[in-house]
């Protein structure tokens, strides 16, 4: 079964132990998933991708990060496609990951899913990787950004995310730059400043 889960390990965000791969879906299912955010959340459970897929069908667009450490040879990424194409959501669905493997894994199975590559630093051909890669998106820390790298990728016809920051100004900044979206932990609603 495929979850949404942030962390390769249970320790940090539920009362379990050990790599979330290690658990089946019922055990899985059995942990509190939501006491370290806030009592409200006691007794959260881990959702399978299969419950999320139903659950937002018709009503969010989703962006879903492959977590697959190199070494594992799981079908994740065929896993995640086939779900998504059976809830026929594949114009309405982003994988993103650190994993390029994943990612050009996922294409194999799936021709119209957007794939979005996270990198940790610049690419010295950042135009090139995104076509062998088959991806539309380019995904770097923000302090990797220029105009001028937004502007090669979008001639190229390929879209620019950034990661990660919490603050408006930086956000305002990307704007001007014409960043197509940014990474950001904070959700707020539209039209309010945060300049703290």
């Amino acid at each position: 079964h495929a979850v949404v889960f942030h962390d390769f390990s249970l320790e940090r965000t539920t009362n379990g132990t050990g790599f979330v791969s290690e658990h089946t879906l019922s055990d899985l299912k059995k942990l509190d998933a939501g006491t370290w955010f806030s009592e409200e959340f006691a007794d959260e459970q881990i959702p399978a991708l299969e419950e999320v897929l139903a659950w937002a069908k018709g009503k969010i667009v989703l962006s879903i990060e492959l977590k697959q450490m190199e070494h594992l040879k799981e079908p994740l990424a065929k896993r995640v496609t086939d779900l998504i194409r059976s809830y026929q959501r594949e114009d309405q669905i982003q994988l993103i990951s650190f994993n390029h493997a994943s990612l050009a894994e996922a294409r194999k199975h799936s021709k119209r899913i957007l794939t979005n590559v996270i990198c940790s630093s610049r690419l010295a051909d950042p135009v090139r990787y995104l076509k062998e890669l088959q991806a539309q998106v380019l995904n770097v820390p923000i302090n990797q950004l220029s105009p001028s790298l937004i502007d090669e990728l979008h001639q190229a016809r390929y879209n620019v995310h950034g990661s990660m920051s919490d603050d408006i100004r930086v956000w305002k900044t990307l704007q001007e730059w014409k960043i197509d979206a940014m990474d950001t932990n904070l959700v707020r609603p539209l039209g309010t400043d945060r300049t703290e």
